[in-house]
């Protein structure tokens, strides 16, 4: 079915429509929870040289001129695209990165009034004459990974003052008419029909109570391993996320002692030209079953979970709140595991002269948001791979999920080293290589870093 996006509205004037379906849940988590934090992407940058503080707000000006998210409110479930405000990045200055923290803290508790206020926030906080901090937080409402890496993109090339290519032909309101009219066509009907056989062996258990807080547990991969990893997928001819989620199915498997575990991702779903280049939320979570019975080869299990992700990438397209309502999955926990790879797009702030760099600023247990057994963030900053842990309160113990992280470091091992090991001579916890360290019999060393907010860069490392 074709995309019937139209010429998007000029700025100045106002415009009403629905929301995406990524955004309708957004909405409604975000007037249900109590911890505005868990609908902010919250980000501390650093930026050091002789910044052009006039240019990037001009930058932020150009940018919410241009996209109708970061200008829009919510008045109920309809999105109401305004005029948006202007960014005020006059500089604050503070003492220390200590401050810093602090104030950095103070702006991911602080939440949106959508009905009355845009998506988006940025202050610019000042160190030295060379040295500032950028503090820009954006409702996850307006904006997901592919948004980030757009804006930044944006961002970069407006502060430079080089040209700007044309914009998308429609935007969120006209991409969320667009799904609504795909889910009532034929095509919908199908890739339901689709996900009902994928996933007819599938258990899903109750969600029990709901989970408040989530507790998160980071390490740094080791600088061996990683490159061992991006070695193999060169020579394989595979990406590393096929990689990185091969070795988790393998981990959930061997844990669960269950041969096609179902595990959670997140894909983009922008399924059209235009709709890949517009801002807003349109991320869905995505199932994937893999069936590793049969005793395969590391090797082997590449290639099976390699074709059954390609094959639900090619059906993310039905939203994860119309799937699990059409199964009767509604209050359950499935998936039970989510691994996500995370490239930090705000990595992608080029400005010229300066130099940019993420910074993780501690913070303290988050509210949930998934109703996952454990997750698994993978987060890739320049050369450096770090591995995030949530679980929530009182469902897994400290212990057992820094053994399962320890666990999942040497699958990755094992698969690059010894991609031609049986899946059954697996042992979660005692496949890793003494030579790379370990920390009890056959676990990695693995280094512990200081958490960072969920959704906030682990760029460089403070003391």
């Amino acid at each position: 079915m074709a995309s019937p996006l139209r010429v998007r509205a000029q700025s100045g004037t106002e415009r009403r429509g629905p929301p995406t379906a990524a955004q309708a849940e957004l909405l409604a988590l975000d007037r249900r929870t109590s911890r505005p934090r868990v609908c902010n992407l919250s980000y501390a940058i650093e930026i050091g040289g002789p910044l052009d503080v006039a240019a990037l707000a001009d930058a932020f000006a150009g940018a919410v001129a241009r996209h109708e998210p970061l200008r829009t409110t919510y008045d109920g479930d309809e999105a109401v695209v305004g005029e948006g405000d202007r960014v005020d990045l006059t500089p604050r200055q503070v003492q220390d990165l200590e401050e810093t923290a602090a104030l950095a803290e103070a702006e991911r508790e602080a939440g949106f009034d959508l009905a009355r206020e845009g998506p988006l926030r940025a202050s610019l906080l000042r160190l030295g004459e060379e040295r500032h901090v950028l503090l820009l937080t954006l409702h996850h409402v307006a904006a997901d990974g592919w948004t980030l890496r757009l804006l930044c993109e944006e961002l970069s090339r407006r502060y430079a003052g080089e040209e700007i290519p044309p914009g998308p032909e429609g935007d969120c309101i006209d991409h969320a008419r667009w799904q609504r009219d795909w889910l009532e066509s034929p095509a919908a009907e199908r890739e339901l029909e689709w996900w009902r056989e994928r996933l007819a062996g599938a258990s899903p258990q109750p969600a029990g109570e709901p989970r408040v807080e989530l507790r998160r547990q980071v390490v740094v991969l080791p600088d061996e391993l990683t490159a061992e990893l991006r070695r193999f997928g060169r020579e394989a001819v595979v990406s590393v996320f096929a990689l990185l989620m091969t070795a988790f199915e393998v981990l959930v498997a061997r844990w669960t002692e269950v041969d096609e575990p179902v595990v959670g991702t997140l894909a983009a779903n922008r399924p059209t030209p235009q709709s890949a280049r517009i801002l807003g939320a349109h991320y869905n979570p995505l199932f994937l079953a893999t069936e590793l019975g049969g005793d395969p080869t590391l090797a082997e299990c590449v290639l099976r979970v390699g074709e059954s992700t390609v094959r639900a990438l090619d059906h993310q397209t039905l939203p994860y709140g119309r799937l699990v309502e059409e199964l009767g999955w509604d209050g359950t926990r499935v998936p039970a595991a989510m691994l996500l790879l995370d490239r930090y797009p705000v990595e992608e702030l080029r400005l010229p002269g300066c130099r940019v760099e993420g910074l993780n600023l501690p913070g303290p247990s988050i509210p949930a948001a998934t109703t996952a057994d454990l997750s698994f963030f993978v987060r890739e900053v320049g050369d450096r791979l770090t591995l995030s842990a949530f679980h929530p309160e009182g469902a897994l113990d400290d212990d057992l999920v820094l053994a399962l992280m320890g666990g999942y470091a040497g699958i990755l091992d094992a698969l690059t080293s010894t991609p031609e090991l049986p899946l059954g001579e697996v042992d979660p916890f005692g496949v890793a290589r003494p030579a790379l360290g370990t920390d009890g019999p056959g676990l990695y060393a693995l280094s512990t870093v200081a958490p960072a907010e969920a959704l906030s860069p682990v760029g460089r490392f403070d003391d």
